[in-house]
């Protein structure tokens, strides 16, 4: 029997423990949180008689970037909801709306058909045809930069930079240095599978802690460690020895860092030899979002009428944060808002989080490339985690936790199919 140890109880974690649950191996999951999921967390919000699911920090589901999460979800008898994602771009200094992809309400529709908006949603049509050859040609190496000089520039400086930084989460100014490919990963993707502007989303019915505790609850064997923080990986006589914050330590023949690169390169500090990997590990920057769930509708678009499921507030600084009305199918007030540039503090305030991303730029991807040009598992060692492949989200993350699953099954002498892959 292989003693498997995976560190850290994010999708990809969770995911490698199930894949591997049952197969004859003895699998140990730590996560040095109380709680498993990392980025799969949801926050119910009461609000004038209504329960409010919030996910804290998911979004972006649809069926064309996530159809391996999606099977994952129905594999585990997770609910999805099919959404239409609107949005509103605004100017908070002339308090109007600068485009609109409305929604079936009426007045939503009359915010989204002023001549201007019209015309900056014709060319953001045409700003999304411009970045199709990046999906098709497989090309990271255009930051966001060049991308828009290939736009009107007018539209560009006013609508598509602002818009673009929203979306990922930094100033506009950091946003400017992002792979165009990855940034425009959740428009480029549906229009190719033949979506124009009406974009779909899935949500999680009841939240994404919903598929947290399915995954959970789906573990027969796997010994699951909760708020035990596994500080260092070294290896003696063959065999890897984790420590434990406190100093106790486990012994293992197999080990799956499931963990940011950040951290994993921390780990590998007192392993002989992982030199050039950690060096590798360390060129992936992070930054950080403040995250802000409330039911202060300052943030919001003025008038009620122009909000949609995602908006987007332009400040007299032409930065630009992202307002996500969670109560928008009971019509209450609770709201999800990134406040990372201090553009406004908001009131009514029910809880605020911090998530690190890595920098999606052109070297994130070279980086991305060398590590996937190494031997996978060499000396017993697996590398897990979105930041591996692609854009970072939880389809990559799962992708790679697929990955290092068959790998370890098919290098297994006593090899087992999993329950169902997803």
């Amino acid at each position: 029997m292989t003693r498997i140890a995976i560190v850290g109880a994010g999708i990809t974690g969770l995911a490698t423990a199930w894949l591997l649950d049952g197969t004859g191996h003895d699998v140990v999951l730590f996560e040095r949180n109380p709680w498993a999921g990392g980025h799969a967390h949801t926050l119910t919000v009461r609000r004038d008689g209504a329960d409010v699911p919030v996910d804290t920090a998911f979004s972006n589901l649809t069926t064309a970037t996530h159809p391996t999460f999606k099977a994952f979800l129905r594999r585990l008898g997770v609910g999805v909801e099919r959404a239409r994602a609107t949005f509103t771009l605004y100017s908070a200094p002339e308090r109007r709306s600068l485009m609109v992809l409305p929604s079936g309400r009426p007045a939503h529709l009359g915010a989204a058909v002023r001549p201007a908006g019209v015309r900056n949603l014709v060319a953001f049509g045409r700003a999304i045809d411009a970045a199709v050859p990046l999906e098709t040609h497989g090309d990271w190496s255009m930051p966001v930069r060049a991308y828009l000089r290939l736009l009107p520039p007018a539209f560009a400086a006013r609508v598509m930079g602002p818009f673009l930084a929203a979306l990922v989460g930094t100033s506009v100014e950091e946003a400017m240095e992002f792979s165009a490919r990855a940034a425009m990963k959740f428009l480029v993707c549906p229009r190719i599978e033949g979506t124009r502007l009406a974009l779909e989303e899935l949500r999680v019915r009841g939240g994404v802690h919903t598929y947290v505790r399915a995954l959970l609850a789906a573990l027969e064997k796997a010994d699951v460690r909760l708020d035990v923080e596994v500080v260092g990986v070294r290896k003696d006589a063959g065999r890897f020895l984790l420590t434990e914050r406190g100093g106790r330590k486990h012994s293992f023949d197999q080990v799956v860092l499931a963990t940011p690169a950040d951290r994993t390169a921390h780990l590998l500090s007192g392993l002989a030899g992982a030199g050039p990997l950690r060096s590798l590990l360390q060129g992936i920057e992070y930054y950080e979002t403040a995250i802000a769930v409330h039911s202060d509708p300052a943030l919001m678009p003025r008038p009620r009428a122009a909000w949609s499921y995602v908006n987007m507030r332009v400040d007299h600084r032409g930065e630009c944060e992202k307002t996500f009305w969670c109560g928008a199918r009971d019509g209450v007030d609770v709201f999800r808002s990134w406040v990372t540039l201090g553009t406004s503090t908001p009131r009514d305030l029910h809880a605020m989080y911090r998530y690190s991303h890595p920098r999606m730029t052109p070297g994130y991807y070279r980086t991305q490339a060398r590590l996937a040009a190494l031997p996978p598992g060499a000396g017993g060692l697996w590398l897990a985690g979105s930041y591996l492949e692609d854009v970072d989200t939880h389809e990559s993350g799962l992708r790679s936790a697929m990955r290092v699953a068959d790998a370890l099954l098919a290098a297994s002498s006593d090899r087992r199919t999993p329950h169902d892959s997803p």
